[in-house]
């Protein structure tokens, strides 16, 4: 298991007390579980989840993850060669949340450079570019449709795994030049199958199968089995444009195939440089490192651009997920002491969200810093 898949288990241990002992539990003796047991209970976890993610999708209620049309169209639209920003800014004029974004995040890069505010959205899609609008309203869209329900300290964790991915993909993609990768997109799509995989599992665990095997053990096999496949499940059920989600699917296939995609390499290095800086504070070191893991050849990756990246990630992760936690900080020291045995609270759900009844505070500072982060260096 990877370190980020260690960290996730720990994680979910954590929020959910010890593992349940299976067996005779009343007898004092170590329980020995061979490779086949194990085998089994892992097929069995894969296929029970993959028939809830199946069975939440093909119902469309309240479990299932839901874009707003207009981030789906702008995604469209920022693949059209022939798209204009007249085009994108009469799509966005349908939904006033997400120009709402789009127009802070124009203003907060200007303001970085003491300019005139902008008022106009078509003038904020022009000042920015069309993929980086692009990537401020699916950003925004999927952070609302994601990050809910009674896991929500495990599925928060995801989401800043995968802004710090995206963060990384992009930090890459720019300093050599693969923009016709998309490395921010590629980062924040490859894991949005995770959340609903993890829904799902929290689910099942409710039923028999919670009584044949741990919430780490099922959490662990379907993230492995699974998340990848819901993944691309929901991208086309979004309808985000197919090209871009045959990248994502590309990115996330075998690593060891040969020659190896450029997008597979790319998504390797950003999510290693993002568990590194999850691990320790990353050094010139890692530079040396990073140039020289597999996939860095296939994007010419080498040493002075690698030291380039390590250097400049730290500030750039900090910029969008430093608000999100002094936010936590302050949260944390405002609220009373905690009941005992008291349950997470569950964010409000995706409908609730864009219909603009509640947005999360955490939530909130979070999108604002990386909206400026994307302002910024999109700019």
């Amino acid at each position: 298991m990877s370190h980020r898949g260690q960290k996730m288990t720990a994680l979910i241990q954590s929020s959910r007390g010890p593992a349940r002992a299976r067996g005779p539990a009343a007898e004092q003796q170590t329980w020995v579980v061979d490779d086949a047991d194990i085998a089994a209970g892992e097929a069995e976890v894969v296929s029970a989840v993959r028939g809830e993610v199946l069975r939440v999708l093909a119902e469309g209620g309240k479990d299932c993850p839901r874009l707003p049309v207009v981030a789906i169209e702008v995604a469209r639209l920022a693949a059209d060669p022939l798209a204009s920003a007249q085009d994108v800014s009469r799509v966005l004029h349908r939904d006033p949340m997400l120009t709402g974004h789009v127009l802070n995040s124009a203003n907060s890069a200007l303001a970085w450079r003491g300019e005139r505010r902008l008022v106009g959205i078509e003038s904020a899609v022009l000042r920015l570019g069309l993929h980086t609008v692009r990537d401020i309203v699916v950003a925004s869209a999927l952070g609302h449709a994601l990050v809910h329900g009674p896991q929500i300290q495990i599925v928060e964790q995801l989401w800043r795994q995968s802004l710090g991915t995206a963060v990384a993909c992009d930090l890459i993609s720019r300093t050599i030049g693969l923009k016709a990768e998309q490395g921010y997109l590629l980062g924040l799509l490859h894991g949005v199958g995770k959340p609903v995989t993890i829904h799902a599992v929290h689910r099942l665990m409710k039923g028999p199968l919670g009584q044949r095997v741990s919430i780490s053990e099922a959490m662990e096999w379907a993230l492995d089995g699974v998340s990848n496949e819901v993944t691309g499940l929901l991208l086309r059920r979004w309808s985000f444009p197919a090209p871009l989600v045959d990248r994502v699917m590309l990115a996330l296939g075998d690593d060891q195939v040969e020659p190896l995609p450029r997008v597979t390499a790319l998504l390797r290095l950003g999510i290693w440089l993002c568990e590194q800086a999850e691990n320790l504070p990353i050094s010139d070191e890692d530079a040396r490192t990073l140039a020289q893991m597999p996939g860095a050849e296939v994007i010419c990756l080498e040493h002075p651009a690698a030291l380039r990246i390590v250097r400049a990630y730290p500030e750039a992760l900090d910029s969008v997920l430093s608000p999100l936690r002094r936010e936590k900080c302050t949260r944390a020291a405002a609220d009373p002491p905690p009941r005992a045995k008291a349950a997470i609270p569950s964010a409000p759900d995706a409908d609730e969200v864009f219909e603009g009844k509640s947005t999360p505070r955490w939530l909130a500072v979070l999108l604002a810093s990386l909206k400026r982060y994307l302002g910024v260096g999109g700019a």
